[in-house]
């Protein structure tokens, strides 16, 4: 069983009949293979990875009847998959080499310059494809098509793609590799209509780069001639480059008003049981399910004292009693009070468990 926190893959443990948890690269094969499938048109491999059912969480054609079809978002089955098997193959899918968080989780994209993410599950009959939609999406009210960030910056007006900030990196508040992602949208005139701090490395990293690219603009983003608002999930860091090589895309989170969502490397835990493995009922669910490994995302902040409040379930391992007992371990966890400009404050983070099993 591999405990892995978030965005960063800070601990890890295993006992007695557990081993580690399948590499990421299955996934991107897994991605590989269904993208191949849309460029080729390869309707009977797109139909078989899509088992039962599918959830949709969005996505746009070019193809009018398509995006008639699915204009909107849920759960698609039966003779409905096999129309949105044949819609695929008009967007031509391509792996993109943006990363995203969760290992079963990879980014595509496709022309002219969409971003969107899929899930799959290593079910025994094959790869499963879960969900499929718009990049980083929270609920249904964060609806808005994702393009790239590169789509955004080929669109860019005014403003510096990395933006000078200072302070950062010395005094007592240092943090020597600041960073925040930001879910940048603009509206269909291409002004911008909210730059999120989704995860930032601290508050003040937030507060430092949600102030410098104040001044972002950008022209309308229009696929087939026709204006269209759209977001992306934007990286800014100093320095960039080397950010974009090790960060991947954050779990989308849903942080209480007025508090900063902060990577869990930033924190320092002090007590709580890091390896949760399922009781015996819940390890005969997963293997009656023909699935080698559950993978639950769960959110917390920490208050002032360090204690763990505000605890909620992003995505659930799909084994009920299993998520209560993560639910009932992390209530106990404790951590160092956070510091930020000299005094202790409320943070919120999030942690995914992965178990696998024979």
């Amino acid at each position: 069983m591999k405990l892995l926190l978030a965005a960063a893959a800070a601990l890890a443990a295993c006992g007695p009949g557990i081993h580690e948890a399948q590499s990421p690269s299955a996934t991107h094969d897994f991605a590989t293979t269904f993208a191949n499938a849309s460029q080729t048109g390869d309707l009977a491999t797109l139909r078989k990875m899509m088992g039962p059912h599918v959830t949709l969480g969005g996505l746009w054609f070019p193809d009018a009847t398509c995006q008639q079809e699915f204009a909107g978002t849920g759960e698609i089955g039966g003779g409905r998959l096999d129309e949105l098997a044949r819609c695929l193959t008009t967007i031509k899918l391509t792996v993109s080499p943006r990363k995203d968080s969760l290992p079963d989780v990879v980014v595509l994209d496709y022309e002219p310059g969409f971003e969107i993410e899929a899930r799959f599950i290593d079910k025994s009959t094959g790869p499963w494809l879960s969900w499929i939609g718009y990049e980083a999406r929270r609920d249904l009210v964060d609806a808005l098509p994702t393009i790239s960030p590169d789509a955004l910056e080929s669109l860019r007006s005014a403003g510096l793609r990395e933006p000078a900030v200072a302070g950062l990196d010395s005094g007592p508040q240092r943090d020597d590799h600041p960073y925040a992602w930001m879910k940048t949208c603009i509206d269909a005139d291409g002004n911008v209509t909210g730059e999120h701090v989704r995860e930032a490395s601290s508050p003040a990293a937030a507060r430092a780069f949600s102030a410098a690219v104040a001044d972002w603009s950008f022209r309308p983003f229009a696929p087939t001639g026709q204006p269209l608002p759209v977001c992306a999930m934007v990286l800014v860091a100093k320095p960039l480059a080397e950010a974009l090589a090790h960060l991947s895309i954050p779990m989308p989170t849903r942080t209480p008003e007025n508090r900063i969502f902060i990577g869990p490397a930033q924190l320092h835990r002090t007590k709580g049981n890091k390896l949760v493995v399922p009781d015996d009922e819940s390890k005969l669910a997963i293997q009656k399910a023909g699935i080698s490994r559950v993978i639950g995302t769960f959110q917390f902040c920490i208050d002032e004292s360090g204690h763990v409040g505000d605890l909620a379930l992003l995505r659930s391992t799909s084994v009920p009693p299993y998520d209560s007992k993560i639910l009932r371990e992390l209530s106990h966890w404790e951590f160092k009070p956070y510091i930020d400009d000299g005094k202790p404050v409320p943070v919120c983070t999030a942690v995914t468990f992965i178990y696998t099993q024979r």
